[in-house]
């Protein structure tokens, strides 16, 4: 019965305040010496550390658009809701992270409309031929931000 009230109260610190909310909550009531001093797991990594956009990094499907780029990474980022996907340009994944890591500060710092301008997004579409049996066609889009006109998309 205790452990049930416990991850009803850890439930409802996630539900008003998020993983970040539960994750201080934790250390705070932690006693000392149950605390370690090792590497944060996942979800108690802060979104302002570049190892949190590590973890989520991914490569995704249906990248026909970008013939260039088969392999580089994606992330998923969500702020206050609102969510995208954004190519980050590269197979290194400690590179990929930082760009993540930039385009989430410039989302926190300038609005995502700023984000939208300055950095490329990924959107997959699927069109439905048939629904039984299932027959579907998956592609990914992606935008350009605003850039020279004088240059070549790249």
């Amino acid at each position: 019965m205790k452990a049930a009230r416990e991850a009803h109260g850890i439930y409802q610190v996630v539900r008003s305040g998020g993983w970040e909310a539960a994750a201080r909550a934790r250390a705070h009531t932690a006693s000392p010496p149950t605390r370690r001093v090792s590497i944060p797991r996942r979800n108690e990594l802060l979104k302002s550390d570049v190892r949190y956009w590590r973890e989520r990094l991914i490569h995704s499907k249906y990248t026909e658009a970008r013939p260039a780029r088969p392999k580089e990474f994606s992330v998923r980022i969500e702020d206050e809701g609102v969510y995208q996907y954004f190519p980050l340009g590269t197979d290194d994944a400690e590179c990929a992270a930082g760009r993540a890591l930039k385009i989430y500060q410039t989302i926190r710092t300038k609005g995502w409309e700023a984000a939208f301008r300055e950095f490329p997004r990924e959107i997959a579409v699927a069109i439905f031929w048939s629904t039984s049996p299932v027959a579907c066609t998956y592609t990914t889009l992606y935008t350009l931000p605003d850039a020279d006109p004088s240059s070549p998309p790249g």
